[in-house]
């Protein structure tokens, strides 16, 4: 990947094969979890009681699964910050429960690039990525999303970019 601008990538940035710079881990807190619960009003039963959890097989308390894929998707916005849209997500896999106390990290992988019509005379183009977001027990989820994006005044589109 090219050399990040102030507010993040543009399209040309982006090269298939290419690894987004991560963003820093986050360990979730049953802070995190309370206070996802009081905004969402999400009351997912076993993240809102750990013993009840526990009963189930956990080992410590459940951290809520939305709140795990909000902090993924989250750790992705290094690369969507200049998304003049978000077009999808797909294929989203929720592999396995993450508890309070595990630490995220997310990667995000250039998938593909395609150039898209220009709009008002900017050319944009659309951005396919596929994240994968780790704790030290193995991969959490796994998704892909993709984003349209907007170019520097100065490039023009190469013939066929595509992947």
């Amino acid at each position: 990947m090219n050399q990040l601008h102030e507010l993040g990538p543009m399209f040309e940035d982006f090269e298939v094969g290419g690894v987004i710079p991560p963003l820093p881990a986050v360990t979730i807190t049953e802070a995190d979890n309370a206070l996802y619960r009081a905004v969402t009003g999400d009351q997912h039963r076993f993240a809102a009681d750990a013993s009840a959890y526990r009963a189930a097989g956990g080992t410590n308390a459940l951290a809520n699964p939305g709140l795990v894929m909000q902090y993924s998707i989250g750790q992705t916005t290094n690369a969507t910050r200049r998304a003049i849209a978000n077009l999808y997500y797909r294929s989203v896999r929720v592999l396995r429960a993450v508890e309070v106390g595990e630490t995220l990290t997310t990667t995000a992988t250039v998938l593909g690039l395609r150039d898209a019509s220009p709009k008002d005379g900017q050319h944009r183009g659309k951005v396919w990525l596929g994240i994968q977001t780790r704790s030290g027990h193995g991969t959490v989820a796994e998704y892909e999303r993709c984003g349209r994006r907007g170019t520097c005044p100065r490039w023009r589109p190469s013939s066929g970019r595509s992947g």
